[in-house]
């Protein structure tokens, strides 16, 4: 879903304040009401140049009066007196005094009234309306307002000047925010300060740029088109009378704050006022200028149905003479078909803004009285005054374009002098200046797939920052289009949307992947792509583009390194714990001699970049994450008693390679160490570019989980004493006094039972010395103990005897062989407690 919020367009005030009559009030100087009937303005056209002035024709002097004269005789705009000798009501009312007037250029200050009385000789107006007056001496203080008192012929203008706070701007305004900036071509920061979407004032030299030849008319066309008739405008650096004379030309365009309404304003100021000129003012929507080979470059605009735009404007006025009411005529250029001359189409005529003749369309005006100029002028009639516009010599007007159905951007503007009132006529001077810019501008910011700022430039590589999601999520991100748009409201477009990456340099100037289009675009604002999938970390850039569908208004797109941004990779997480054999969490020591393990638990890793996108340029891009993140765990263990000694023992360490696919756990395969003490595992992943960083654990060795301690074998002590049965035989000669002679043997039997027969346990022959009377002899066992004979019986008695058995050395004939008796040597045994199989008696 493209989605876009319209923000607010630069705007002015209101429409156009017109020249208001003037009543006196309980002594108190008010306005009346405006002639368009509205209570605000954009733009002042009241009839002279300067902001917060106000200006009135009180009359003219009835003779000349030289420069020290404090006393004259002014012919008063006051009364009409009628033959019936009643007095009608107040034409131009006079102020209470004191009040400041100005003749010429001369400010003074009137201090006193004389008695007035009818009309009389001498008194002349050029206004048509101002057929009766009355006459009468006026009180002056020369010297105000730091001017120079000078000598006044009779009939000079006389003008009430009122200046404080009013609403809308001026031409004095206009004039100052362009001269201000030298390099004025269109859109000017000044003139959007003063409210205005564009202003512009041009100045006009001596014999330069005048029209000629006859095919320099207004139902012409600039350059005929093929079928159309004349051979297109003509021009020259050459002289017209001084009445035809253009020294300035002046325009600007609002747009009404309430009403959305564009507001076009225009003016110009002549050189002669010496009899009326018929006036034309064009706004084009083509740059038109000028070529060295005397024709223009550029040409009419007419209207499109299929994208709603107008057609160029032209505006006839007449520089009436005095200032007398004037009319305005409004066409726009059709080409064919057009109800007047069959090229212009007229859309109205218009009354004179001061006169209540104007509308809620348009009117125009012409000063009625001298005026200050707010710029270098210097009138053409003998003695003029410098910077004195006197009547009849600055026309200024306006008109609604949205009331009228011509909105839209004007690249140029022409004032021009002409034969007579007709459309046809000839032109005369022209004063042509660039206006507005008429371009669409286009910003764009990257976000993320929600519209939200992206994180702030963290490596210092001037992009802003996105990180990609983990698993097959990617990441999603959007690109914010602010579209402003300069010397219109009406316009139609296409929003289109691009984003290329990963790119190592440059921008998406051209190509792309297609982010969303935004079809009949009709108004500013931020407006958004759709959102995007990338599979792939890197540095992307996008692009919008602005395409017009709006005739003279240019495309506009932006591809510039602020489009520009970076997907960082992911950041796993790389826990582990030491494990037994059965890969659970150890729970106390393990024994020396046993081997040790380590268990990795690895999470937030990425899939691969996709690469089945659309875009074979761009494949990642909208593409399937579907192969989980690879890379190696390695394992090291460390000690023992500190962490930086690699471990010695039987296996690998470090142990590398162990293969990981996407999260999970992972065991390392074993290792032994050779030595007894405190042990410290540590791993680490590899990562896998470029989506997913590496991750290590433990690099302190501070994670109590890591920790394995091998101990030493314990030595269990068990104490028992082991009895082996012996026996001791004496062997004695049975006479007294004999020896045993040579000895002999005695041999001893250890018989299970007290009749010495069953089962022989153990025997020993022991070999007699001989020679003496009596010999004793014993058994040394060292291998029998009691425990084998015992059995597996506890709680029995079990009878042993012994039997001894001497035989006499071989030869001995003395003495004979004997034999104990089993009775003699027996004994019992009672087991009390079966210590268990193979385990010694105590």
């Amino acid at each position: 879903m493209i989605s876009r919020m319209v923000v607010p367009r630069r705007k002015g005030r209101r429409w156009l304040t017109a020249l208001s009559t003037v009543s006196i009030l309980a002594g108190v100087l008010v306005l009346g009401t405006p002639a368009l009937g509205l209570t605000q303005s954009e733009f002042e056209l009241d009839k002279n140049a300067t902001n917060d002035l106000t200006t009135e024709h009180l009359g003219t002097l009835k003779s000349s009066v030289n420069s020290t004269a404090t006393s004259f005789v002014v012919c008063e705009r006051q009364f009409d007196i009628t033959n019936d000798g009643v007095n009608n009501p107040v034409v131009v009312p006079i102020p209470a005094v004191p009040f400041t007037i100005q003749i010429d250029a001369e400010q003074m200050t009137v201090t006193a009234l004389g008695t007035p009385s009818n009309k009389t000789g001498g008194c002349s107006f050029s206004d048509p309306a101002d057929s009766a007056f009355q006459v009468r001496a006026w009180t002056v203080t020369r010297h105000v307002n730091g001017t120079t008192a000078a000598s006044h012929s009779g009939s000079s203008d006389i003008t009430h000047m009122l200046t404080g706070a009013a609403p809308g701007d001026d031409w004095d305004q206009v004039f100052a925010s362009v001269t201000a900036d030298a390099d004025d071509i269109g859109a000017d920061d000044k003139c959007i300060a003063l409210g205005a979407v564009e202003c512009a004032w041009v100045h006009d030299g001596f014999d330069a740029t005048v029209f000629t030849t006859g095919g320099s008319k207004d139902d012409l066309n600039i350059n005929p088109l093929a079928g159309e008739s004349g051979t297109g405008w003509k021009w020259t650096d050459s002289s017209v009378p001084p009445s035809d004379e253009i020294l300035d030309a002046f325009a600007a365009k609002y747009i009404d704050s309430s009403t959305d309404h564009e507001l076009l304003f225009f003016g110009a100021d002549r050189w002669s006022t010496n009899g009326a000129k018929d006036f034309g003012f064009w706004f084009f929507h083509d740059q038109i200028s000028l070529n060295p080979d005397g024709t223009f470059s550029g040409n009419h605009t007419r209207p499109d149905p299929g994208t709603g735009a107008r057609g160029d404007i032209l505006m006839l006025g007449t520089f009436s003479q005095g200032g007398a009411v004037t009319t305005l005529r409004v066409f726009e250029w059709v080409g064919t078909g057009g109800d007047t001359n069959g090229t212009l189409d007229s859309l109205g005529t218009f009354g004179d803004c001061g006169a209540g003749g104007g509308s809620a369309e348009g009117c125009n005006t012409v000063n009625n009285t001298t005026v200050p100029s707010p710029w270098d002028y210097q009138g053409a009639a003998p003695g003029a005054a410098a910077d004195t516009f006197y009547a009849g010599a600055l026309m200024e007007g306006g008109i609604d374009l949205t009331e009228l159905g011509l909105e839209g951007c004007f690249r140029s503007f022409m004032a021009e002098t002409r034969s007579s009132p007709e459309p046809g006529a000839q032109l005369k001077d022209f004063v042509l200046g660039a206006f507005e810019q008429c371009q669409a501008t286009v910003t764009t910011t990257p976000k993320d797939g929600t519209g939200n700022p992206l994180a702030a430039d963290t490596d210092s590589d001037g992009l802003d920052e996105i990180t990609i999601g983990t698993g097959a999520a990617g990441v999603d991100v959007t690109d914010s289009l602010n579209l402003t748009v300069e010397g219109t409201n009406t316009f139609t477009g296409t929003l289109t949307f691009f984003i290329c990456g990963p790119i190592t340099s440059g921008t998406c100037d051209t190509g792309g992947v297609p982010a969303g289009t935004i079809n009949n675009v009709t108004a500013e604002g931020d407006y958004s792509s759709d959102p995007v999938n990338l599979t792939e970390v890197g540095r992307y850039c996008w692009r919008g583009y602005f395409d017009s569908n709006t005739p003279n208004l240019d495309d506009a797109f932006d591809s510039s390194t602020g489009e520009c941004f970076e997907v960082l990779p992911v950041q796993p997480t790389l826990d582990t714990v030491a494990v037994d054999a059965n890969g659970d969490p150890l729970t106390g020591p393990v024994d020396f001699g046993s081997a040790v393990y380590d268990k990795a638990i690895l999470s937030g890793t990425a899939y691969k970049p996709g690469t089945d996108g659309a875009d074979t340029t761009y494949p990642s891009i909208e593409a399937t994450m579907d192969t989980p993140a690879n890379g190696s765990i390695t394992f090291t263990l460390l000690g023992p008693d500190d962490c930086s000694t690699l471990a010695s023992g039987t296996g690998t360490n470090p142990e590398t390679g162990v293969t990981v696919s996407d999260d999970g756990d992972y065991f390392s395969s074993g290792f032994t160490p050779d030595t007894p003490g405190l042990y410290h595992w540590q791993a680490s992943y590899s990562g896998d570019s470029p989506n997913t960083l590496g991750a290590s654990h433990n690099a302190l060795c501070d994670d109590e989980e890591e920790d394995v301690t091998v101990r030493q074998i314990p030595t269990e002590i068990k104490t028992q004493q082991s009895w082996y049965p012996n026996d001791t035989a004496t062997i004695t000669s049975s006479v007294a006094g004999d020896n045993l002679g040579a000895g002999g043997s005695v041999v001893f039997e250890l018989w299970d039972s007290a009749t010495c027969d069953g089962t022989l346990f153990y025997t020993e022959t022991e070999t007699l010395a001989g020679g003496a009377h009596s010999e004793e002899v014993s058994t040394s066992n060292t291998t029998v103990p009691i425990s084998t004979l015992y059995g597996d019986s506890a709680g029995t008695s079990v009878s042993y005897s012994w039997k001894v058995t001497y035989t006499p050395a071989a030869g001995d004939t003395a003495h004979t062989g004997i034999q104990s008796a089993c009775s003699a040597e027996h004994f019992t045994i009672t087991y009390t407690n079966d210590p268990g199989p193979g385990t010694d008696l105590p």
